[in-house]
């Protein structure tokens, strides 16, 4: 489910923010989702099995729907708003959301205020929270969305990468083909045209 996510990103930037992709850039995505598909036999050891649970691929495709409606609004505000306060509101809009759901475990709160604990959320909030998202809208103002959407492949690939590096999981071909045909997609969609 995880790999029609640039196909879906550019599907979007191409109906809903008129974004014109080139054939080359078709071309990329469908080998961006051959490369999840192969870190995705990975995972599975190398067989396809029953393909999962019916309710189950379609919340996870929900999801996918859901952060490629985030990279389409990313583009369409930060084409309108400075790169600070565009991520402001996104992150504002975000609790806002998560809000209602959160308040019956408020209790746990009190947890965050163990130092370790503490000093993960601030290295997360920084990280994953502020400094990602200002080089995402600074990168959003400069390429098209379907082109950005091509980036969101390396999000399970780094989950992957670091599963092999911090957690000594197995190196398998199939993570290496997924490697390598995922850099060519974005070779592909990135590459300069001779003008």
């Amino acid at each position: 489910m995880l790999a029609t996510m640039p196909a879906v990103v550019a599907l979007g930037s191409a109906l809903w923010l008129r974004e014109g992709l080139r054939p080359r850039q078709w071309a990329a995505v469908a080998l961006a989702a051959g490369g999840m598909a192969l870190m995705t036999l990975a995972r599975l050891g190398g067989t396809a099995g029953d393909g999962g649970h019916a309710l189950g691929n379609l919340l996870v495709f929900g999801g996918v729907l859901g952060e490629a409606a985030y990279v389409l609004l990313a583009k369409r505000l930060g084409a309108a708003l400075p790169v600070v306060t565009a991520s402001f509101w996104m992150q504002a809009f975000s609790a806002l959301l998560l809000l209602p759901v959160s308040l019956p475990g408020i209790g746990a709160v009190a947890a965050l205020a163990e130092p370790h604990l503490a000093g993960l959320l601030v290295f997360h909030s920084l990280t994953a929270s502020v400094l990602c998202l200002l080089l995402w809208y600074a990168g959003l103002r400069r390429v098209p969305a379907g082109v950005a959407g091509m980036f969101t492949m390396f999000l399970p690939a780094a989950a992957a990468a670091t599963a092999v590096l911090a957690l000594g999981e197995a190196v398998t071909l199939f993570h290496l083909l997924g490697f390598g045909v995922m850099g060519a997609s974005l070779l592909l969609a990135t590459w300069r045209s001779r003008a």
